[in-house]
Parts: C-alpha cells; structure tokens; sequence
C-alpha cells in the first residue's frame, strides 16, 4: 500500500506542469520526443510471461520502468503518477520495473525511495525483448499501461505533463499502441559494426592485473561509472549511492582498498538552497530535489576532486524556480576537515554564447590550471536562437573545448576546437565527447568523434604544435537526409554513424597513448612525442564469457594499462591490460 507521505508535496509539483486537455496519450508519446518506446510485433507472449510473477491478477498493469539514477530528478514523477493513479483506483496494480546489474543494490535503492508492492529487478535488460526504444537503452522513466491478457503496450512514453488530465486520460485510455515502425522509425540498433579485432594483424593486450572492487553490506558497489586511475587509487561514481567511492591501488596492483566514500556535506547541499529547508527536506525525501555527485580523481596522492551538482532551490512569484549550482569539492583524503567547495559561475565567467559543464573536468597539477569542458549552441541550446544556430558557418570560427582556469580561478583563455566533420555536417556540439591530459608543459586534447588530437604547449592555448590523426572520418561516411536540414531532428540521423570514438588519451615522458574504439575494436596506441605512430594494440572486449566495459588509460608501475570493469553477478571486477 502506499504510503501517506507520497501525498505531502503533489500541488506543489503540479503547479510546475501545464494543463493539456483532450490528451491523445500516444500522439503525445511521440511528438517531439526523443526518449520513445514502442512494443516489438509479434512479441505478445514474451510480455505476458514478463509480467507473470505479478501479485495481482488484474488484466490491466500500470508500469513505471526506470533506469534507476540515469536521469535522478526525473524519478520525481514516479511517486506523482502513483498518487494520481491511486487516487482514481486504489485497486489498480502498479509495477516498477527496476533496471539496474545489482540487484541487492536495486533493493536498497527502491526501498528508500519508492512504495511499490510489486517490483520487476530486471539486471539483464530483459524488457528489450518485446520493447524497442529510440536509444540504445532507456535514460529516464517510462509511464506504460499494458493490458496482459493480450500482451499488448496500451500506451507509454516520456511524457512531459503529469497532472490530473494526464492520470485521467491514461485511465481512460483502451486501444493498443502501434506496433513500433508504425508509429516512428529509426531505431538505434548500436550494434559493432563487423570486424576482425583477433585476426593476427595487431598484437593482443595481455592481462596486467585482475581484482574484485571490494563491496559489503554497508557499502555496496551498485555500478561503476566515470571511473579513473590515478595516483595510486580507483575513484568512481556509484549510480545508486550517489556517492563518489575511493580505493587505494596496492603495490603491485593486484589488490584494491576501500578508502571511503565522498558525498556533499548537508551545508555544501544548502549552500543554494534559499527556500525554507523544511520544505527542501520534503522535497528531497520525494525525489523532487537532490545534489548529485558526478566525477573525480586524484589530483596529488592527498587530493581528490569531484564534481557535484547541487540544488539551488529559490523562490519566484509564489513558485519554487529549481536550478544546478555546479561545484567541484577538493578533499584532503587523510584529514576530513580539510575541505574547499569552488563554486562555478558557469555562465559568468565567459561571453553569454558559452556555457562551460563541470562533469569532464581535468586539473593539471604540474602547471596548477583547471580545464572545464565548454559549449554552446545546439544541443545545448534552442535552434532558434540566431546567435546559436549551428547552420551558420560563422559559428565555427569559435568552437572552444575547454574553459581554462588559473590557481586564482580566472579563466584565462580556451584551448581546443571541434573537428572538421561537426563543421561539415552542421552538428555543433551534437556527438562532442571532449578528453583532455597533459604533461609537463604539453597538453593534449580531442572532441573525441572527429579522429584528432591536437597538441599544444601551456604558453600558447591558441596556436597548437602538431595534430594527431588517430581515426579517418568523413562526410562520405555518412547518409544526409536534406529534407530535415535545419531542424532538431537532423542532427538524430546520425548516431549510428558516430560509433567511432577516442575513449582517452595519457602522455608520459617518451610517448602520447590514445585509447580509441573503430569498427567495434578496441585499440590502444602508442605515438611518440613528434605525434609519429609507433605500435598498435588490440584490446579484447569479453574475459571468461563476461563482457568488459572499457573505460580508460592510467598509468600504473611505469607503464600505461587500459582499465576494463566487469559483473558477475556477485563483484565488480577491474581488469588492467597492457
């Protein structure tokens, strides 16, 4: 049964919502949408058997699936919709579909947050069988009712106003959704594009170092994201703990050690909080309000930085405005009391065309500066802006990757720009996945999709020394649909195209070392410091029948390794290969 607490905070949510009338459920589920779900032909008995171990019997289910902490603040409409639906039929079953690998970490999760009698702990993504989506898995929380006996999705989406004419209509609502292909296309398969990573061309990487992430009771590693090696430690963000773990490498890395976890202190979380706590308490405990820890690493053995996106919560016109203060927290790992919070002033801090992020952050400690990746224009903001519009070809004389920070937190210039192919084909910042290192006075720094790399030295951000082509891509690489030239929709035409990608880049004293995946292969490769190839490694993407997840590079007793990470359904496993 649910709870009473649910009920505390819906007019407050519901003032933030716009009421529609007449709603047409699955028009609405699929305009303007990119998040969109649709039921497979042909796969009715595979959704009845998913649904079989349900409690109650009744025909018709009310199906919440979500992606547990992809997109966090979007949970805040699961306890909503509950309490609108239980308001019209306490008898109505209503299942949550957890999708997570843990499910002991699932469990802990959903029994803080969530009031469910039946819940589905689906590890394997078992729901892609009878359902397509428009990604290549689900990012936020889906609203679905199906009707089991004839195994049939009734209607389910993404759907932007919940309010009481939706909770209306989603009861009213009886006919059948069309079949995915009848109502959309395009749906992205993201599988490898066929290849002979083994074939005997390149040598193979070698198993450095292998190790279990320890986890318990108390702290259980839900699933690994944003990991990083360096000085001597793992850190990652756990998606469900909401917490930045810290391990120590043990010296001859085949063992790791739990250090702690890092999270925003209560008075970090308030710090923009300008609305009545008690109420932001409230809002928090329904998963309306949150901070969210997003990446770190070690920036000296005693040093961790990570980023954190904090409330900043304020009144407007007798209505609570919800904002991101984004931060980043500097922790001494030894002393607990010695702690900084640098807030960033994202859009101060540059010209109102830019908008810096805080998620791909990187600190140089040698030359004591801070790089924070940077954009503007589509996908971040609106088309129609005509300062923005990435159709122009003056947009790109100025398309910086990363903001650069001094010791004293000024920014002091920008280095990096987009590829030639985000030019040629109108994309702005659409498919940018930027990296950035350096060494000494070398800085190295890629978007990621175009192939390049640029090196620069620290005197001159503008100017770079040489580049490095680590992949070849092209517009004859891809099919352009024209009719669609200067819409949102153009730039979605091309994610299979993108599935080329420098994952990281490292440099030590002697060489700079990519790590790239190209034709579903993964590679690292060796260039010496004039950007000259020298050798070329495959790295294997499965151990032991489990599939690995390739992360990254660090640089462990003297030699850079690729880092892997794995579930067995009992640990998480780290995989280091040279």
């Amino acid at each position: 049964m649910i709870k009473k607490k649910l009920f505390i905070l819906l007019p407050l949510f519901l003032l933030l919502n716009v009421a529609e009338a007449q709603m047409d459920l699955n028009e609405l589920a699929n305009a303007d949408s990119y998040h969109r779900v649709a039921q497979i032909k042909g796969t009715e008995n595979l959704l009845k058997d998913y649904f079989s171990g349900i409690s109650n019997k009744s025909d018709t289910l009310y199906v919440v699936l979500c992606p547990l902490m992809f997109c966090p603040r979007c949970e805040a409409e699961i306890n909503v919709v509950q309490e609108l639906l239980y308001m019209r039929n306490p008898d109505n079953p209503m299942v949550l579909i957890a999708s997570s690998p843990n499910k002991q970490a699932a469990q802990k999760y959903v029994a803080k947050k969530f009031y469910f009698d039946d819940v589905i702990y689906d590890t394997e993504l078992s729901f892609k069988s009878f359902l397509a989506f428009r990604t290549e898995e689900p990012r936020i929380p889906f609203i679905m009712k199906i009707d089991r006996k004839s195994g049939r999705l009734l209607t389910g989406g993404d759907y932007l106003v919940i309010n009481d004419e939706f909770a209306d209509a989603l009861v009213r609502h009886t006919e059948p959704m069309p079949y995915y292909g009848e109502m959309w296309e395009g749906i992205i398969s993201f599988n490898s594009a066929t290849s002979k990573c083994d074939d005997g061309h390149y040598k193979k990487a070698k198993i450095f170092g292998r190790m279990a992430v320890p986890s318990d009771d108390n702290d259980i590693v839900s699933n690994i994201t944003f990991p990083k090696i360096s000085k001597g430690c793992l850190s990652f963000a756990d998606e469900l703990d909401n917490s930045i773990y810290l391990y120590s490498l043990s010296e001859n890395a085949d063992n790791l050690s739990f250090i702690g976890k890092y999270i925003p202190t209560e008075s970090e979380e308030l710090m923009f909080v300008s609305i009545d706590h008690e109420q932001y308490f409230q809002m928090r405990d329904n998963n309306m309000a949150l901070a969210m820890c997003l990446t770190g690493f070690m920036i000296n053995p005693d040093t961790l930085a990570f980023s954190v996106s904090l409330p900043n919560l304020k009144y407007e016109e007798n209505d609570i405005a919800y904002f991101n203060a984004p931060a980043i927290i500097l922790q001494n790992i030894h002393n607990e009391e010695e702690r900084d919070l640098l807030p960033l002033d994202l859009f101060g801090s540059t010209d109102s065309t830019m908008f810096i992020t805080h998620e791909g952050f990187y600190y140089a400690d040698d030359l004591k500066l801070l790089f924070l990746s940077s954009v503007k224009g589509y996908p971040f903001f609106e088309l129609s802006d005509e300062k923005q519009n990435v159709f122009e070809e003056s947009f790109y004389n100025e398309t910086p990757l990363y903001m650069v920070f001094d010791a004293n937190k000024k920014m002091i210039g920008h280095i990096g720009q987009l590829g030639k192919i985000h030019k040629d084909l109108h994309l702005g910042y659409a498919y940018c996945a930027p990296k950035i290192t350096s060494r000494g006075n070398t800085i190295a720094v890629t978007d990621g999709t175009s192939g390049i790399i640029t090196i620069y030295d620290n005197k001159d951000f503008r100017k770079p020394l040489f580049t490095i082509e680590v992949f070849n891509i092209s517009t004859d690489d891809f099919s352009i649909d024209s009719t669609i030239y200067g819409t949102d929709e153009y730039a979605y035409q091309f994610q299979d195209n993108f599935q080329n990608m420098i994952i990281d880049i490292l440099m030590d004293s002697k060489n700079i070392y990519t790590l790239s995946i190209e034709n579903g292969c993964y590679f690292k490769k060796t260039y010496n410091k004039q950007g000259k190839l020298k050798n070329t490694v495959v790295i294997p993407n499965t151990i032991d029948a489990y599939q690995l997840e390739i992360t990254g590079l660090c640089l462990v007793k003297n030699k850079t390794l690729v880092t892997g990470f794995y579930y067995d359904k009992k640990n998480h496993n780290m995989v280091l290969l040279d």
